[in-house]
């Protein structure tokens, strides 16, 4: 049996999956569906993998303990609310081949120094 990669994590995948506690995504994941990890409490992200090109609407909304603190080089496109409400983001710049950020993407994320 021949385990393919992991190359897109769909549309609400994880939604609502508040026990999900994942500290990293697999190499070569290169989009993260709408509402993939929607108010998954738990989430504890502090990096997303290089390869990653697109974030969609909603993906990490209400993700408290979601604690990025870049995002990868070659991600072009963020949807609307997609980080809506992570309190604990610790962003400080994005990324400069990044051409298109959806409406209230960072809306809540009191910790960012660029906002």
């Amino acid at each position: 049996m021949v385990v393919q990669p992991v190359t897109s994590i769909d549309h609400q995948a994880f939604y609502e999956c508040s026990s999900v506690a994942l500290t990293s995504l697999p190499d070569g994941l290169a989009s993260i569906g709408d509402l993939a990890f929607r108010d998954c409490a738990s989430l504890a992200l502090t990096s997303l993998p290089d390869g990653l090109t697109s974030i969609g609407d909603h993906a990490f909304t209400h993700c408290a303990f979601l604690a990025l603190t870049s995002l990868p080089d070659g991600i072009t496109s963020i949807g609307a609310y997609a980080f809506y409400g992570c309190t604990s983001l610790m962003l400080t710049s994005l990324p400069d081949g990044l051409s298109s950020i959806g409406a209230y993407a960072f809306e809540g994320c009191v910790a960012n120094s660029w906002v």
